[in-house]
């Protein structure tokens, strides 16, 4: 855990949250191509590696094509450094681990993939924290409000579970709420192949299962703690627009 362990720079923070098919990691891909926007999701791994290499060793790797050191990060960093990560993560906060553990066991479905996604997320969250440079905002794709959405949706009933996580879990300075009519949701995914992801097994109606998804975002907003900036973005057509509305509401 020694290459986790000194901290890192206390940096803006922006997750993305919405329902399946809102946008969100296409918005969020077209937002990390600016450089003040750190992409934890790919970034993280070779910034680790190079700040403790060999001057050397972390040229050869800067220099490498882009997809053969993705390849490297995927096959040889990623395993490591999301271990060293949640060793971390867990260590600072356990409070957030024991209520993830606690409304697993309160879930009728789907606890092994939920807990690994919990696992990664924390992981993640560490990672983008600790490697993000000063003048960035950490990014992520789908952090700690996605994962209580999705823990919402595997309990029949919800109790204090959201509320405690959120208070357990670090806190995030904005979450960009994409939201998008049902239909154009549905589209999007059919158009990939995936229709509304994770949906629990006995709801068999798409456009229903797609219309509780958008539901239950509206309740996860309202339940995010004060501290947190929600930039609520409609997110219809070209994603440009949505882009220009998330900097604005942030850089401005």
């Amino acid at each position: 855990m020694s290459d986790l362990e000194s901290g890192g720079p206390s940096c803006p923070t922006i997750e993305f949250f919405g329902p399946p098919g809102a946008g969100k990691s296409t918005v969020y891909e077209g937002l990390v191509h600016d450089p003040r926007f750190f992409d934890g999701r790919y970034e993280s791994f070779g910034r680790m590696f190079s700040s403790r290499s060999p001057m050397p060793v972390a040229m050869i790797y800067r220099w490498l094509p882009t997809a053969l050191r993705r390849s490297f990060d995927t096959l040889v960093l990623k395993h490591r450094y999301r271990q060293q990560a949640l060793a971390s993560f867990v260590c600072e906060n356990p409070r957030c681990i024991e209520a993830i553990a606690s409304a697993i066991e309160s879930m009728s479905w789907g606890q092994a993939k939920f807990a690994r996604m919990a696992l990664i997320r924390a992981a993640s969250q560490r990672l983008s924290t600790m490697t993000v440079h000063r003048e960035e905002f950490a990014c992520v794709d789908e952090g700690f409000v996605q994962l209580v959405a999705s823990m919402a949706w595997r309990l029949s009933d919800h109790g204090d579970h959201p509320d405690t996580v959120f208070r357990a879990c670090p806190p995030v300075d904005y979450v960009v709420y994409l939201d998008t009519c049902v239909e154009t949701c549905l589209d999007r995914q059919r158009r990939r192949g995936n229709v509304v992801d994770d949906a629990q097994p006995q709801r068999s109606d798409p456009m229903e299962t797609q219309r509780t998804w958008h539901r239950l975002c509206r309740t996860i907003v309202e339940d995010i703690p004060s501290g947190t900036e929600v930039i609520h973005v409609r997110n219809e057509g070209d994603p440009t627009e949505a882009l220009a509305t998330i900097k604005r509401s942030i850089l401005n």
